[in-house]
């Protein structure tokens, strides 16, 4: 029956009731499924015509769905099993979206292994007679180093349980600050290479790097904010700590941008 109690958490925040049951379902660009006639579930949208009593908030990272138990009455076993079954998909989904602070600092070693890689690529292409296949290699590293980003701030976004105490929110900027002179070195060696990108026979590349830089700097914006969105304001130390941090990124990623503008 609709009315079997599932717990699903976000961000630390559980609603449950003999009443009411309540999913907020985060990390999805789309709606989660259908539910036709018969209420079984599909792709992509959700429809609850036919309930007395419900609220659905659809929005770009949020979907969360209000409904009675007694809104099924009238409906046969099985339409009630089908319905009761898409919410344990939804509870289950939620509960695998979920991340943790151990999640996010294992985002940032990744990063600092793919920039790593990448800033090595760039320190190899050569100022003359470069070819367009490491030049492309390039291309291709900088797309996986923006993934890994957008991936950590997914899951900073996601973080649970909240508040992210003072202790892993330290763990967290300590590993960006071992990250930051990997980022920078990458970005300068970008600027300096840029001769060699220009006289590739083949144009076109720096405009494909300057690309590249838009998003990462984009990408890293965003990560940042997720950041200190969840830094805790006491100490304060650490928010001043993150912000100095955050900005000397932020001018490297400025200056290899305008080297390509």
């Amino acid at each position: 029956m609709i009315h079997q109690h599932f717990t699903a958490l976000h961000r630390g925040f559980c609603v449950m009731g003999p009443k009411v049951s309540y999913f907020e379902l985060s990390r999805v660009s789309s709606p989660s499924f259908v539910m036709n006639d018969d209420y079984q579930p599909k792709n992509l949208q959700l429809c609850l015509q036919g309930y007395k009593s419900q609220t659905v908030y659809w929005g770009r990272q949020h979907l969360a769905i209000f409904a009675d138990p007694q809104d099924l009455h009238g409906f046969t076993s099985a339409q009630q099993m089908k319905f009761t079954s898409a919410f344990a998909v939804l509870a289950c989904t939620l509960v695998a979206q979920a991340s943790t602070v151990s999640t996010v600092l294992t985002d940032i070693a990744k990063i600092n292994t793919d920039v790593t890689s990448l800033d090595n690529q760039i320190k190899a292409f050569p100022l003359s007679g470069g070819s367009l296949v490491a030049a492309l290699a390039i291309h291709t590293a900088a797309g996986g180093v923006d993934t890994d980003i957008n991936t950590g701030t997914t899951d900073t976004n996601n973080i649970t349980p909240l508040p992210v105490s003072a202790a892993d929110a330290a763990s967290i900027l300590s590993a960006v600050n071992t990250l930051k002179p990997v980022i920078i070195s990458a970005l300068t060696d970008i600027v300096t290479k840029k001769p060699g990108f220009v006289a590739l026979p083949v144009g076109g590349l720096p405009a494909l790097i300057k690309s590249d830089l838009t998003n990462l700097q984009a990408a890293t914006l965003a990560f940042e904010n997720a950041l200190i969105a969840k830094t805790p304001a006491s100490p304060a130390s650490l928010l001043v700590s993150a912000t100095a941090l955050t900005s000397s990124i932020n001018a490297a990623l400025a200056t290899a941008l305008a080297a390509y503008s």
